[in-house]
């Protein structure tokens, strides 16, 4: 099996999971006043054609890179942003939901990581996705997966930041102006 193979099947076993999770999840989700705006339906459309943008191009000449220690690298950093995303979604625990809703008294997290970024969920993803693009030893896939990653959690974040604006209010502005959005000290 080569490493394309490989990553290919190590990705789709994440994707499989992270889909059958976000399914299980929004299954058993309590009520609340949901507030996603269309932005999970266009995450997982974004993340599908990203996906298959990336592997196609992977599997062209144009845009390779002869550099066989990226593939490691980028399986490291899936790693890692898998880690991430878990310690994220176990923090918030009961107000973890795969679409943006605010629950019947719904908190505002901000312990554990939560005290250093407002979304390391996301970041977690995209650490992820970064990881797939490096993997791929292909400029085009990283590219093409960078990008699609920015605008569709660009989207999401906005609608998110939105909902819980209007939910929290000033408690929420306080919170946002000592935290950054994905990267610590800088965004």
């Amino acid at each position: 099996m080569n490493h394309i193979s490989a990553l290919a099947v190590f990705s789709a076993c994440w994707i499989l999971f992270e889909a059958a999770f976000a399914l299980r999840t929004h299954s058993s989700e309590a009520p609340g006043e949901r507030c996603d705006r269309g932005s999970l339906p266009l995450f997982w459309a974004v993340a599908a054609i990203t996906c298959m943008l990336g592997w196609i191009f992977a599997q062209q000449s144009v845009g390779t890179i002869a550099a066989p220690a990226l593939f490691w690298i980028g399986l490291a950093l899936i790693v890692v942003g898998i880690v991430i995303r878990w310690i994220a979604i176990l923090t918030l625990r009961r107000f973890f939901t795969v679409s943006v809703t605010i629950r019947e008294g719904h908190q505002l997290i901000r312990h554990g990581i939560y005290s250093i970024i407002r979304h390391p969920a996301y970041i977690g993803w995209i650490v992820s996705y970064i990881g797939i693009g490096l993997a791929l030893r292909n400029w085009l896939s990283f590219t093409a997966i960078l990008i699609a990653t920015i605008i569709g959690f660009g989207y999401r974040i906005r609608v998110e930041e939105h909902a819980l604006t209007a939910r929290f209010g000033v408690e929420y502005s306080d919170y946002a102006a000592r935290t950054k959005r994905l990267i610590p000290g800088i965004y």
